[in-house]
This record gives structure tokens, sequence and C-alpha cells, in this order.
């Protein structure tokens, strides 16, 4: 069993855990960091995924049905795995934010096409407009899935979009 928190996981647990030897493990990886950079990037392009498949199924739609149905996927998709989620976040925090940048610019390209295609932006910087607007989903979100997971709900998704409709 691996102990919760990703620095006290070991490559030998890892392995044991995967039903693989050590050896099979280290042909794939080069290190525990590696491993978790694997983990991260398959865990965020499945969210990346699920987002941009509900962006696309409300791009036509009035900004607000389109905000609780992309709210609500962002909910739905830190509710999938929320240990793991939790380990990773932990995992960048302490590894610095390089890769966690580098998914945040991947998602805020499409919420910014998605913005500046409706006009919302209108007289304002839209970089910045993008910025705190995934930002501050993300941290309620990952606030939600580290200290409260109990709050991945529906009264989460209507908060935060009296945030983003405001």
């Amino acid at each position: 069993m691996i102990q919760p928190g990703a620095d006290r996981a070991t490559t030998n647990q890892i392995a044991q855990l995967a039903g693989v030897s050590v050896g099979s493990l280290y042909q794939y990886f080069g290190d525990k960091e590696s491993i978790f950079e694997e983990v991260q990037e398959r865990h965020s392009g499945a969210m990346e995924e699920l987002l941009l498949s509900r962006l696309a199924a409300v791009w036509n739609e009035p900004i607000e049905a389109a905000v609780p149905v992309l709210l609500r996927a962002m909910v739905e998709a830190h509710r999938q795995n929320p240990p793991l989620h939790r380990a990773l976040t932990e995992w960048a925090a302490r590894r610095g934010r390089r890769r966690v940048l580098q998914i945040e610019a991947r998602m805020a390209e499409p919420v910014a096409r998605f913005i500046e295609a409706r006009g919302l932006a209108s007289g304002r910087d839209l970089e910045t407009v993008v910025f705190i607007l995934v930002r501050c989903v993300e941290a309620l979100t990952h606030g939600a899935v580290i200290d409260r997971p109990s709050l991945l709900g529906e009264p989460l998704i209507r908060e935060m979009q009296t945030l983003v409709l405001g």
C-alpha cells in the first residue's frame, strides 16, 4: 500500500501497485518523478478532453446556459479521482509549477476563443479576463478537492456560476 502523499511513494510500491517488476518500471520511466509527470499528463489530458467536449456542445448556447455546463464539467473532472488529483496537486506544488502552467495555458486557449466569440471581453484585456476566470475556477475546484471534497457538488457549481457570470 502506498502511503498518502507523492513524496512517500517508492518505485517499489508503485511497481507493486501496477503489478509489474521494478525492472520493468525502469524500462519505461527513469525515476519516480517521470512516473508522476506521466500520470499528471494523462490525468490532465482526460480532464482537458472532458472540458473541450462540453465546450463544443455548448459553443452556440447563450452564456447563461453554457457556464453551468462547463462548471459541472470542471467539478466532474475533479470528482473522478480526488485522491489522485490531491496527490498530483501536492506533487506539482513541491516540484514547481511549470507543468501546471502548461496545462492551464492549454485550457485557457479554448476559453479565450469562447469568450472572444461572444464579445464578452469587449473593451477589456482578454488575456487578463481569461487568466482570472481560469485561475478562479481552478483554485475553487482544487481547494474543494484538497480541503473540502464534500463541496464538489451543485452548491459549489451555483456559487461559481454566480462568480463567473458576475
